[in-house]
C-alpha cells in the first residue's frame, strides 16, 4: 500500500523526501516527521477514503440509482460518468483536506505539493477502481450495460 502512494507522490511532487528533508535545512527534524505523517498515517487514511468512496459510489449507481422497477434513466452512460467524477472529487477533496490538517503546523515547510499530490492521486486510484470493480458489479445490477 505505501509503495502505491510514496513513489507516485514523489513523482509529482517532484522531488523525493530525501531532497525534501535536506533541503529543510534547520527543520531537518520537522520534515522527517511530515515524511513519517505520511507514510505512517496519511496514506492508511488515503486507502481507507478510497475504498469506502468507491464502495459507496458504485452501491450507489448499481443497487440505488438503478434499483428494479425505478425510472431507470441512471442507465445511460452520462450518470455512470457523474457518479465516477463526483467519488473521485470527493476522495480528492477528503484527502487533501484531511493531509493538509494533519501537517498543517509544518506551513514553514510548504508541504502542499505533497497534500494535493496525495488527493490527486486518490482521486486516480478511486476512478480506476470504480471502473474496474464497476466491470464486476454490473453482471448483479439491472444496469448490467453500463460502463459499456
Amino acid at each position: 500500500m505505501k509503495t502505491l502512494y510514496d513513489s507516485f507522490l514523489q513523482w509529482i511532487a517532484g522531488t523525493t523526501w530525501g531532497h525534501f528533508i535536506a533541503g529543510a535545512s534547520e527543520g531537518q527534524e520537522d520534515a522527517t516527521v511530515v515524511r513519517n505523517i505520511f507514510i505512517q498515517d496519511l496514506y492508511l487514511y488515503a486507502m481507507c477514503y478510497l475504498l469506502f468512496i468507491a464502495a459507496g459510489a458504485l452501491f450507489y449507481y448499481y443497487f440505488m440509482l438503478n434499483k428494479r422497477g425505478g425510472s431507470g434513466f441512471g442507465f445511460k452512460l452520462k450518470y455512470w460518468i457523474y457518479t465516477l467524477l463526483t467519488a473521485a472529487l470527493l476522495t480528492f477533496t477528503l484527502t487533501t483536506l484531511t493531509s493538509v490538517a494533519t501537517v498543517s503546523r509544518f506551513h514553514s515547510l510548504h508541504t502542499l505539493k505533497y497534500c494535493l499530490g496525495l488527493g490527486i492521486i486518490n482521486a486516480l486510484y478511486t476512478a480506476a477502481l470504480f471502473f474496474g470493480t464497476s466491470l464486476i458489479v454490473k453482471k448483479f445490477s439491472v444496469a448490467n450495460r453500463t460502463p459499456f
